[in-house]
């Protein structure tokens, strides 16, 4: 960095500043400046987290709050590090795909990866989302936590690992022997 740089820098950090902070890191390129509509469309960073959720449709109540409410945290929370998808039995070809390759036949049920292809994939199921869902702001809260671990770069083995201890559940309101009997982990190949 050239001493223009550097003194710039400092001018911007020691003004505590955001909005300086913020100009100099844009100016010199460390965060990328909007420039076309495809900017905000499109990103270069690719995600920590990959989401499934698999519905059977928006008639039932529960299953269309469980949609809406992973929905909005994707786009206020989860941002460009988490890719989301509901898709509903409407959705013909993606929901058979989906069940086909998580051989899946219970709905509502959530699939998480760190990989796009979900290799690895941990599976929550339908009791868990209801039971997560029906406390207020447990489940939003489940999200944020699975997608930190993640973002944290701990693969889905390790959150499994986490999720395998009574103190996860505590967080949640959940005893740990209903807890166990509601989630997965499974490799596909």
């Amino acid at each position: 960095m050239s001493d223009e740089k550097k003194d710039k820098f400092l001018e911007a950090i020691n003004s505590t500043s955001p909005i300086e902070i913020e100009r100099f890191l844009k100016e010199y390129g460390f965060i990328k400046k909007l420039n076309n509509f495809h900017d905000i469309w499109f990103n270069d960073m690719q995600p920590y987290s990959y989401w499934v959720l698999l519905i059977s449709g928006l008639n039932d109540q529960k299953e269309k709050e469980l949609a809406h409410t992973i929905l909005t945290w994707s786009e206020l929370k989860g941002k460009n590090q988490a890719m989301v998808r509901c898709i509903q039995s409407a959705d013909q070809d993606r929901f058979d795909f989906c069940n086909s390759y998580f051989d899946n036949s219970n709905y509502p049920v959530l699939f998480i990866s760190n990989e796009f292809d979900f290799k690895t994939t941990l599976k929550i199921k339908s009791q868990t989302l209801m039971k997560l869902h029906s406390q207020e702001n447990e489940f939003e809260r489940f999200l944020v936590k699975i997608h930190s671990l993640l973002r944290s770069k701990k693969d889905i083995k390790e959150v499994q690992k986490l999720l395998d201890k009574a103190s996860f559940w505590e967080m949640f309101k959940i005893g740990f022997k209903e807890a166990k009997s509601l989630f997965s982990i499974t490799i596909n190949n």
